[in-house]
């Protein structure tokens, strides 16, 4: 099997990612494993203790993130997916209990509204983990493919959360007919 990160994250790059993955599998007959690249991103500290908090940067001052803990040896998601202002993301952390890392590459965001408070529980991660891992992809994928989650080279779709900015602008002229 193939596994590619599908996003949230930049257009471009999802769509040259998916389409090498797509010929690869079907030139090899091989099924593709789509992985939300937040659940890459948040299996780069596999195992850790405290909260994983992925953000992809969304561009205008937005993320995309989703929480995730690790409970005997399996990465559960408490949160799902969403786009968030960086400012809102922090505050609903920072009302959290427990220590949370954030990795991505849209920690500068949250770097930036995590300085000015007196609460601490919030930690950027090492740059080695701000980036999704090929091989965090493939673990995530081996555990998708194991439980029977994947699709054809046909079939697999990308995940966006927001519309791209060309999608936007035909919308203001258009109206949403003859989009997706």
């Amino acid at each position: 099997a193939i596994a590619v990160a599908k996003g949230p994250g930049s257009f471009t790059g999802i769509r040259i990612g998916m389409a090498c993955a797509q010929g690869i599998a079907h030139a090899l007959k091989k099924p593709v494993i789509g992985v939300n690249t937040l659940d890459g991103l948040a299996n780069n500290l596999m195992y850790s203790t405290s909260l994983l908090c992925p953000v992809v940067d969304a561009q205008r001052g937005d993320v995309y993130s989703s929480l995730f803990k690790w409970e005997n040896g399996i990465m559960v998601r408490l949160w799902d997916y969403k786009m968030i202002r960086a400012e809102e993301l922090v505050n609903t952390l920072l009302g959290l209990d427990e220590q949370i890392i954030i990795m991505g590459d849209g920690s500068y965001l949250i770097k930036e509204h995590i300085r000015n408070s007196a609460k601490s529980n919030i930690t950027i991660s090492h740059s080695a983990f701000l980036m999704p891992r090929a091989s965090s992809i493939a673990e995530v994928g081996l555990r998708e493919f194991q439980t029977g989650r994947f699709d054809s080279c046909f079939s697999i779709k990308p995940f966006y959360i927001r519309k791209s900015n060309a999608e936007e602008k035909w919308e203001e002229g258009h109206g949403s007919k003859g989009i997706r």
